[in-house]
This record gives structure tokens, sequence and C-alpha cells, in this order.
């Protein structure tokens, strides 16, 4: 639903200090040359488009983006959260960075750094909250139907998991390939690949591709 600008500011009444406060939270780049019309204008595109999620009936193809890792060298348990804010920075300052896209998250980027699987933790689909776009685990999408109905409908993670199965290494019964079959299988009502799940659920739980492929050669 379209918001207006009340109601993303909570209020009828505000300035452009205010203004600039909220789109310097959207990571709106070029504030300083902005007047109060400009801001309104830029808040109510970045919130209005960025929170519909796709609604056609043709599958689009989720990408995976890992091509940010080598600029969050150095994690430590210490500036975990600071690296998480730069993350999310980072994906909300380019376009590149679509709802239902895949990327690892900074705790996986230090599993990774430590020569560690990924697990269905660390691998992240792109959703939009409050114009906002951030990394939500796949572990946690799996049980979050209202999620994926909303802004995962259509998305096809195919070329996600052999991606991944090319370059990574992910842990066997936690593993967030399978997690991309089940979010697609449930979200678009994908009968078949549910049945083809259950039977190799505990074999181990290997990742299927919308084809009903059974990706084996991964652990």
């Amino acid at each position: 639903m379209t918001q207006t600008i009340e109601q993303i500011m909570n209020t009828g009444t505000y300035n452009r200090y205010d203004l600039l406060k909220k789109a310097k939270s959207l990571f709106i780049k070029g504030l300083n040359i902005m007047n109060k019309e400009d801001l309104i204008k830029n808040i109510l595109k970045r919130v209005n488009i960025t929170n519909k999620p796709y609604s056609g009936n043709e599958e689009i193809k989720a990408e995976f983006h890992d091509d940010y890792i080598d600029k969050f060298c150095k994690i430590t348990q210490n500036n975990l959260k600071k690296k998480e804010e730069l993350l999310i920075k980072l994906i909300n300052e380019d376009e590149k960075y679509k709802i239902g896209d895949v990327i690892i998250n900074v705790v996986g980027i230090l599993k990774n750094q430590l020569y560690e699987p990924l697990n269905d933790d660390v691998l992240c689909c792109i959703i939009e909250i409050g114009g906002l776009r951030y990394p939500y685990p796949c572990s946690s999408l799996v049980s979050n139907r209202g999620v994926c109905d909303n802004y995962l409908k259509n998305v096809n993670y195919d070329d996600v998991i052999c991606k991944i199965v090319d370059k990574y290494t992910v842990e066997e019964y936690y593993s967030p390939l399978r997690c991309l079959t089940h979010i697609y299988a449930y979200t678009n009502n994908k009968i078949s690949i549910q049945e083809q799940m259950n039977e190799v659920e505990y074999d181990p739980p290997y990742p299927i591709l919308s084809t009903g492929e059974v990706i084996r050669d991964i652990y």
C-alpha cells in the first residue's frame, strides 16, 4: 500500500531537519542540495518503490551477491554490529541489490574467513522493512510464510544455488541451499518439489532445483 509523507513521518507537522533525518535513515544520497520538496519526493520514492514486491506471474531469477566481501575484512565479535550496519547501508545505496536477491551476512563473512561452512543463519534473502532493504536469514524465512508470500513470490533460486555450490562449502544438515528450495517450493506451491523434498529429507537434505534436479555432490 502506498504511504503518504504524513504516514511515513508519523506526523502531519515536520520541517526540513525532520525530513533530512528521515532521508538519512533511508540512505538517500545527495541530501545537501535538496530542498524540502525534493526531500519529500525522494522519501516517497524510496519507501513506495522498494516496498512493492514482485507481483507478476512470470518467475524472476534471484541474483547472488558476494562481491562486497573483501570490503568487510578484519571482522571480529567486537565490531559485528558496526559491520552489520555497513552492510545494510551498502545494500540500500546500490540498486543492484534487489528484493529477493541473496547475500551472505556479516557472520557468514566471518565464517568464510575462518574457512567454516555456511549455515542457514548466514545466507540471507533481501526483503524490505519500512522502506529499507534488509538481509533476512534463510532459516527464519522457512517458518515465515507471510514474509515469503509478500516478497519472494515467483523468485527462482536455481542460479543462486548453483553459484554457491561452485564457490562455497555449506553445512550438511543446516543447509542454506535446502532452505532456498523450501522457500521456492512452498511459496509457489510446487507440489512435485515438496514431494521430492520429503523423499530426500534425511539423505541428507539436498537442495532441489526448480527443474526437479537434486544437487547431491555438495557435501
